[in-house]
């Protein structure tokens, strides 16, 4: 499957980008944080010329390891 949607994406040229319009801490303690972002992602192809604009809700889970902050999962809300 993920080569087929490589192969889509090189035929009809698409292209995302993502504006972060607001991110916030939801928790946090010594060694874990949530971290609440809201961006929009614009696609555009050649099969649809006018940009289509997603509204996009993601849950980011961080743990701290070794000192460093290192992201250990991604949820779309």
């Amino acid at each position: 499957m993920a080569a087929n949607l490589q192969n889509m994406i090189v035929q009809y040229q698409a292209t995302s980008s993502a504006q972060i319009i607001s991110a916030g801490l939801a928790s946090s303690d010594r060694d874990n944080a949530e971290v609440l972002v809201f961006l929009d992602q614009t696609i555009t192809n050649t099969n649809s010329p006018d940009p289509r604009i997603d509204r996009n809700r993601m849950q980011l889970s961080l743990v701290r390891e070794d000192g460093e902050w290192k992201l250990s999962n991604v949820q779309l809300l």
